[in-house]
C-alpha cells in the first residue's frame, strides 16, 4: 500500500424522466439491501408520483458499500436551475 490519495468526481446530470430515474434508484436500493421495501425506499426517495430526484439520484451513483479499493466518504445531490435543454440551430 502506498498510502492514501484523496479525490473528487462530479458528475452533471440531466434527468429526462423522472419516473424511469425512480425505478433504476429502487432497483439500485433492491439490490443493495437485499430487499424490495416499497414503503422503506418511499421514504427516501419518495413516491412514484413524487420522486425526490436528489435521494435518488444518490442512490443510483451511492447506493451503499464503496467499491473495492476506494472509500466513499461523502456524496450529494443538488438540483440546478430547472432549464429546458436548448436545441442547436
Amino acid at each position: 500500500m502506498t498510502g492514501i490519495t484523496s479525490a473528487s468526481v462530479t458528475l452533471y446530470v440531466d434527468v429526462w424522466d423522472e419516473q424511469i430515474m425512480r425505478q433504476s434508484a429502487f432497483a439500485a436500493y433492491a439490490q443493495t439491501s437485499g430487499t424490495a421495501d416499497q414503503s422503506d425506499f418511499e421514504l427516501m426517495c419518495g413516491t412514484q408520483g413524487q420522486p425526490d430526484i436528489c435521494a435518488c439520484l444518490k442512490m443510483i451513483f451511492d447506493p451503499g458499500p464503496s467499491p473495492l479499493g476506494v472509500q466513499i466518504e461523502d456524496c450529494c445531490a443538488e438540483l440546478i436551475d430547472n432549464c429546458e435543454p436548448q436545441l442547436a440551430d
